[in-house]
């Protein structure tokens, strides 16, 4: 493999006094928390997001992906009925009293699950779409894997202990997974109805659990989540402007302090602004080019990079190339050679490619000869 060489491109780290005072003394006394932005996954604040905790009923937040996912596929329709098994109707906590064999719409099923976090409406949700809820967990777990979710492990859809065993997640990989959850404009629809009723006779109303959807403006959402080993856990996300933010606290103390953590975290993200860090097709620099018309070739970023900032900060972001040390002709404009790295305090933002920014062809038999003679006598 050809030796690689690392470019520093540009380290720029000034920033106002007033950025950096905010950076560090901005704390949460939650367990564990995290604040990302949903459109780039940037994370501007986390504290213990790798540590794994119960999620309690934020779990649920993996059916309703799942099950968005099926309907987006054809593999499912809001408008199948949904008949609740005797299992399901004895599922304990929070519940919208299912009787065996009631039925109802997978869409109202899945209003008591979001709305209410009803776990015997997740139970029935899950046993019609995996066949059972066993085999349901499993494709909560495959699509955990695949979102990346490393530290995280479920045992059922509702998010319960099941004796001594419990569900596992992390800060981190539940805003991996909320990020995925709000692409879907139906589970914020869901997500941010302040009240509905379940059934008339018996009549049962669903007041929404997440008091954030009222407290705080522009939030749409996400999960609350309670058991007494996960403590109070919320999963917010709010919009303003064309920033959407996605924040998770877990191990509060409770209702009231996950609501007011939630809120400090998503005011603080707020007080951020999008930069234009680089475009699409601007030069970079160059790389030696073995055996082509031409020895050297420009590099170019790959993609457009946009990405947030605390408002005051300068030019708070530091990039880094890792290139070939020389590359060997022919060379197609837009062949990958190399990656670029943006950091914004430390943590890296993005990642992204570098290009060839031109077509280098193969050099002929005797301009490579001439070369090589030249070479002899330097």
């Amino acid at each position: 493999m050809r030796k690689q060489l690392v470019i520093i491109l540009a380290v720029i780290l000034f920033v106002t006094c007033s950025g950096l005072a905010s950076a560090q003394d901005f704390d949460l006394p939650a367990g564990a928390a995290i604040l990302i932005d949903a459109d780039t996954g940037q994370v501007l604040f986390a504290k213990n997001e790798h540590e794994q905790m119960p999620p309690a009923s934020i779990v649920k937040l993996m059916t309703t992906l799942l099950v968005l996912e099926a309907v987006d596929s054809g593999r499912a329709s809001l408008d199948d009925v949904v008949i609740t098994s005797q299992y399901a109707s004895q599922v304990e906590g929070s519940k919208v009293f299912l009787a065996s064999g009631e039925s109802h719409p997978l869409e109202k099923m899945m209003q008591a699950v979001t709305i209410y976090s009803g776990n015997d409406a997740t139970v029935a949700v899950a046993e019609y779409l995996g066949g059972t809820e066993a085999n349901f967990v499993r494709l909560m777990n495959e699509r955990a894997q695949e979102l990346g979710m490393k530290n995280t492990y479920f045992i059922d859809s509702n998010g319960l202990p099941i004796g001594d065993l419990d569900n596992a997640s992390t800060a981190y990989d539940i805003a991996l997974l909320s990020r995925e959850v709000v692409k879907h404009p139906k589970a914020l629809e869901w997500s941010s109805t302040e009240f509905a009723i379940f059934r008339e006779k018996p009549r049962f109303d669903m007041p929404n659990r997440n008091r954030l959807i009222k407290a705080y403006p522009g939030a749409d959402g996400l999960k609350t989540g309670y058991t007494s080993a996960a403590g109070y856990c919320l999963v917010g996300t709010a919009k303003k402007g064309d920033l959407r933010l996605i924040s998770v606290v877990l191990k509060t103390d409770s209702d009231d302090e996950r609501l007011q953590q939630t809120m400090r975290l998503l005011d603080y993200g707020f007080s951020f602004d999008y930069r234009d860090v680089v475009s699409q097709g601007k030069l970079v620099g160059q790389l030696d080019v073995l055996g082509g018309r031409s020895q050297k070739v420009d590099m170019a970023a790959g993609e457009d990079v946009r990405l947030l900032a605390a408002r005051g900060e300068r030019d708070p972001f530091e990039v880094q190339l890792v290139m070939k040390e020389a590359l060997q002709a022919p060379i197609n404009k837009g062949d990958v050679v190399g990656t670029m790295t943006i950091s914004y305090r430390g943590r890296v933002a993005k990642e992204l490619p570098v290009v060839a920014a031109e077509e280098v062809a193969r050099a002929g038999f005797f301009t490579r000869l001439l070369r090589t003679i030249s070479g002899w006598f330097k």
